[in-house]
């Protein structure tokens, strides 16, 4: 969706690299990567809207943005979730970082990208997402206290460490 293309090592351990790199979570991809399956390995070539669609999820710099990249996502009914990775996957997929049930729920729905500029919500599915009680077309910015819905779940991005307990 939007020209954005992310790639998932999706069984850990069987040795993908990224730009000669281990994998460790998902990476959007950016033209001219090189991905390395065992002896294999592809390019990437991405097209005009491709590179602008990965280079508007970037970002503006954000006075509000998490500078050390500490934030998490608070649910109304008390979950805390870590945005520590550099992306946080929400949908119904298994692998998805926060679980959405549901028979209609998008296996990916959105997902939330940490960068250089702080965090961006990016809606994967062209699902019904609201941000501060507006639709999600693409991407938003994330600031302190933005409220995020998906159909019945309600979370707050917090800008800090995740509390324990």
């Amino acid at each position: 969706r939007g020209g954005l293309w992310w790639l998932y090592d999706l069984e850990p351990g069987r040795g993908v690299k990224l730009n000669g790199a281990a994998l460790k979570s998902g990476h959007l991809l950016q033209h001219q990567d090189l991905i390395e399956l065992g002896a294999h390995e592809v390019r990437v070539e991405l097209g005009e809207a491709e590179r602008s669609a990965a280079a508007a999820l970037r970002g503006a710099a954000d006075p509000s943005a998490a500078r050390d990249g500490q934030a998490h996502l608070r649910l109304e009914t008390g979950q805390v979730f870590s945005l520590s990775c550099d992306s946080f996957l929400i949908g119904k997929d298994p692998t998805a970082d926060l679980l959405l049930s549901g028979w209609n729920e998008p296996a990916q729905a959105a997902v939330i990208v940490r960068g250089q500029k702080g965090h961006r919500l990016v809606n994967v599915s062209g699902a019904k997402i609201l941000h501060q009680s507006k639709p999600v077309e693409l991407q938003v910015a994330l600031k302190d206290g933005d409220r995020i819905e998906f159909k019945n779940l309600y979370a707050s991005f917090k800008i800090g460490e995740a509390p324990r307990g």
